[in-house]
């Protein structure tokens, strides 16, 4: 009895023999011509077709595309946001109070630090003010608003540094030209004060070199970072945050967020700059965590009102944000200044 083996196989082969490949059959295929397109294939194509992007590249290009008013409708004057400016520093104080708290509580819970609290606040917001008299200053020149207000030589350097969320916050006021009001306006935002002089902004006595030999150093050893705000002609277009009026709910001491422009034109982190200046005269409770701010106490509380008056922007949308606690000003600030809580 023979054994099958693979080498007996192969020596029956003769030399020149082709091993046939196996046939795979193919099935019938449709006509291109006549298989129905689906409609998302058809626009996909539309969208990616090479000569159709080129032409409507080159349409928009040449500023035939686009959104665009008719010459009669176009904005002629500049419509000013304009805030209160003993109000804005008043809220920044608030702010950075709550914020020193946290903060040195969280260094040194079992420390009481109350007079370089009070210090460092007063001398961060004065800062602050002063960042944004520089910004004014510049904004108000570029876009012909009203420089004869922003005459005096800023008291801030031009490369000063501020806590990163308070520098964000300067920093994104700018000119805003919104394209989908139902009237071509544009937003400049101002600073109005009880006296002329007051539109230095900063308190009396301010000294930058002060603020930045003493303050600067001690938050940052507390682990507050800090930056530069660009004020080049460039960097002058600003954030809708500003257009975000802030109500107290009315089943309780939460804040909502009302939209003032169409709702497209808004960006998530524009409720953290927003919140800023929704701060409340409170203490952290014993956990210190942002969240465990006890809000009892509402000395150095403004109605959002008196900050800015929303009425000279004569539009009213949705809600952008809502059950928004008092505490969120110190959170957002933490978020900002990317901080774990």
């Amino acid at each position: 009895m023979r054994r099958f083996s693979f080498s007996s196989l192969k020596r029956s082969r003769t030399h020149n023999e082709e091993v046939p490949a196996p046939v795979v059959e193919e099935p019938p295929t449709t006509p291109t011509s006549s298989r129905p397109r689906r409609l998302s294939s058809c626009v996909g194509a539309l969208a990616l077709h090479g000569t159709v992007f080129d032409l409507s590249e080159a349409l928009v290009a040449s500023k035939r595309v686009g959104h665009f008013w008719p010459p009669s409708e176009k904005c002629s004057k500049v419509t000013y946001l304009e805030m209160r400016s003993h109000v804005l520093s008043d809220k920044l104080l608030v702010l950075m109070r709550n914020v020193l708290r946290f903060y040195y509580h969280r260094c040194s819970p079992t420390t009481e630090h109350a007079s370089d609290i009070e210090r460092h606040a007063t001398w961060c917001v004065g800062a602050c003010m002063a960042a944004i008299y520089a910004r004014m200053r510049v904004l108000h020149s570029v876009h012909h608003g009203n420089p004869a207000k922003y005459n005096d030589r800023p008291l801030f350097a031009a490369d000063g540094l501020l806590p990163t969320p308070l520098a964000v916050m300067v920093q994104t006021l700018g000119f805003l030209h919104p394209s989908l009001l139902p009237q071509d306006k544009f937003f400049l935002p101002d600073i109005v004060g009880e006296d002329p002089l007051d539109n230095q902004l900063a308190p009396p006595g301010f000294d930058y070199e002060m603020y930045a030999d003493h303050t600067i150093p001690n938050l940052r050893h507390i682990g507050i970072d800090f930056c530069m705000v660009d004020n080049s002609a460039d960097s002058l277009a600003g954030s809708y945050w500003l257009t975000l009026e802030a109500m107290k709910d009315e089943d309780g001491p939460n804040y909502i967020l009302r939209e003032r422009v169409p709702h497209v034109l808004y960006q998530h982190a524009d409720v953290l700059v927003r919140a800023l200046l929704l701060s409340t005269d409170a203490r952290p409770a014993n956990g210190g965590g942002a969240d465990a701010i006890d809000t009892d106490t509402q000395e150095g509380q403004q109605t959002d009102a008196l900050l800015l008056d929303y009425s000279v922007i004569d539009c009213r949308y949705g809600v952008f944000a809502q059950y928004l606690k008092p505490s969120i000003s110190v959170a957002s600030f933490c978020a900002l200044a990317g901080t774990e809580i």
